[in-house]
């Protein structure tokens, strides 16, 4: 007897037991159910998991999680810790005529790391809150795999060791109009998703351009 290896349709971490939702991102996790293995000719017409209707449940602090993963919200809170060690350093050092130049150059450095942060956080606060409301109520419908390409211009690990993410390309229809989407993964993706078999899409309806695949690789 074969042990099911259930994966996490949001993240893509895997778990050998399943739980309502996954212990890595928070997301809400569909109940395992037992299929046969497609052939690579089923697969080009039939996605291999469909997502649960919507609306879709998640853990309470899943959207945190989300936003800590967000490397331009961590972008964001670095320009923020510039403008707390710099503004007061600047307002300090602006009192003394002898250093008064260089405490005028730290509230220039302070001021602008506030106000290119408190920009970005509150950008990709709006544009992850649209996400997550892709994730919980966004539509579905089936398209299809164009491309999977590997980007050696980007790494992640060390030297010795470095793991290249994936460009995904997908197209989709929505009221007899084409639409493209590209997804990025650097773990490896699921095995059924290859250049030219099908595969669910999520997308809001009033704009499809933001849309996503589900599973999530």
């Amino acid at each position: 007897m074969s042990t099911m290896t259930i994966h996490c349709p949001w993240c893509g971490s895997t778990h050998k037991e399943y739980t309502p939702t996954c212990s890595r991102c928070g997301g809400w996790m569909p109940a395992p159910q037992e299929a046969p293995e497609a052939d690579a000719g089923h697969r080009e017409k039939t996605p291999p998991l469909a997502p649960p209707p919507a609306p879709r449940q998640f853990a309470p602090d899943y959207f945190r999680r989300f936003l800590l993963t967000d490397q331009w919200v961590l972008v964001s809170g670095l320009f923020l810790f510039f403008a707390v060690v710099f503004t007061p350093l600047g307002l300090l050092m602006s009192l003394s005529k002898l250093i008064r130049s260089t405490g005028l150059i730290f509230l220039l450095i302070g001021g602008s790391g506030l106000v290119l942060g408190a920009l970005l956080a509150a950008y990709r606060y709006n544009e992850d809150k649209i996400y997550l409301r892709l994730l919980t109520s966004g539509d579905a419908v089936v398209g299809k795999v164009t491309e999977i390409s590997e980007n050696f211009l980007v790494s992640k690990g060390t030297r010795s060791h470095s793991v290249h993410p994936f460009n995904i390309r997908y197209t989709f229809q929505v009221n007899g109009q084409e639409y493209r989407g590209r997804v990025e993964a650097f773990r490896p993706f699921r095995k059924a998703l290859r250049e030219g078999s099908a595969t669910y899409v999520l997308y809001l309806p009033n704009s499809p351009w933001r849309n996503t695949l589900y599973p999530i690789p």
